[in-house]
């Protein structure tokens, strides 16, 4: 380790890298500019920490090498607690960062539910959307609100009452509801047909009635004989046709009277105001 001749032969760039790096780790001189002096005087700058066997006294640049080595390795430990903090640091700001995109997204998600909900009665686990002006409908709707007038688990809305709005019940359109039973669950879920039955029964302890619904091919079998209930319940009932009943509304919502027009094939096209408040039909 003595012999410099071998660290001359490799040159002042890389022997002043070495050697001022030993110079930092063990708080030595830096290089001057005279490589024999420098390395005389510090020599055990040079060689502190690295391993430097008799055997190798032959080899310097091998001896160099592992200096070289031993000393980058222990920058890097005295450099780990600063990289793990800073590492730590931007893992805490990316989690905040996180954590708060997350929360404002949840939050603007409630708000957004919240709004198309309307006013939520409290407590309840599920919305009913029926038709008031249904005598049979109103059978049941009437027993489920006995039954649930503990409770309170569900929500009762009827579509035909002037105060219906659809942007405060999950955009559900008078058309929609009309054609098919829906309900509403408190996060906008909306569920249809059998499985609105047997969601209402399950709040007022009656989950069993509806229970072999939960198999998909008997609630296949229930969709499609309440499906052709629904299309013909207002004619069933004494009322006049669903199509009827849906056009009429749509002239009420657009403030129009009179009476309502039907194509050659009779079926209802729009409501229509005919002179002197006359109707006919076409």
């Amino acid at each position: 380790c003595q012999d410099t001749s071998p660290l001359l032969q490799l040159g002042v760039p890389y022997a002043r890298s070495t050697i001022e790096l030993k110079a930092l780790i063990f708080q030595r001189p830096p290089f001057t500019g005279d490589l024999q002096t420098h390395h005389t005087a510090h020599t055990p700058a040079l060689h502190v920490g690295c391993t430097c066997r008799p055997d190798l006294h032959s080899s310097m640049h091998l001896t160099m090498m592992r200096c070289r080595t031993a000393s980058i390795r222990a920058v890097q430990r005295s450099m780990a607690p600063a990289r793990r903090c800073a590492t730590t640091t931007t893992q805490q700001q990316h989690g905040i960062g996180s954590s708060a995109r997350t929360q404002a997204a949840a939050t603007m998600s409630e708000a957004s539910t919240s709004a198309s909900l309307g006013q939520w009665k409290p407590g309840a686990e599920i919305r009913m959307l029926y038709d008031g002006e249904c005598s049979l409908c109103m059978k049941e709707v009437s027993f489920l609100q006995g039954r649930d007038a503990a409770a309170g688990k569900i929500d009762f809305v009827d579509i035909a009452a002037a105060s219906y709005r659809p942007e405060e019940n999950a955009g559900i359109t008078f058309q929609a509801a009309m054609e098919r039973i829906h309900a509403v669950l408190p996060d906008g879920t909306v569920v249809t047909d059998i499985e609105v039955f047997r969601r209402l029964y399950e709040a007022v302890g009656l989950g069993w009635v509806y229970a072999i619904t939960k198999y998909k091919a008997v609630e296949s079998a229930g969709n499609a004989v309440y499906n052709v209930w629904a299309k013909y319940r207002t004619q069933l009932t004494g009322r006049e046709a669903l199509d009827v009943i849906l056009a009429r509304h749509k002239a009420e919502q657009e403030g129009k009277a009179g009476s309502l027009c039907r194509d050659s094939n009779g079926a209802v096209t729009a409501a229509c105001d005919l002179p002197g408040g006359g109707s006919s039909s076409q």
